[in-house]
């Protein structure tokens, strides 16, 4: 997946692998290419139990370079449970 530097409302999708349908928060994780850390509150991706997404906000995808997105599920029991890392390239805007 990729963005640009300065999209807004684009969906960032994550898989956690296991079901968090019953999970009381669920956040995405964004660490930017300068290593700041961002967390944006997620929701179960539509007829999905496994799939959550976020979208992204004003002031969010300000630097260009490689990121890294990871989902986290918790309970209200207190369990966490992450999901897999992977890459995200912001790309430049040339104008």
């Amino acid at each position: 997946m990729s963005l640009h530097v300065g999209e807004v409302g684009v969906a960032i999708e994550c898989d956690m692998g296991i079901d968090v349908s019953g999970a009381t928060t669920l956040t995405i994780i964004l660490r930017r290419s300068d290593d700041s850390v961002i967390q944006r509150a997620a929701t179960l991706v539509q007829g999905s139990t496994t799939k959550i997404e976020c979208a992204t906000q004003a002031g969010d995808i300000t630097k260009h370079g490689r990121w890294i997105v990871q989902p986290k599920a918790v309970w209200a029991s207190g369990d966490v449970a992450y999901g897999e890392e992977r890459d995200l390239m912001v790309k430049r805007v040339l104008a």
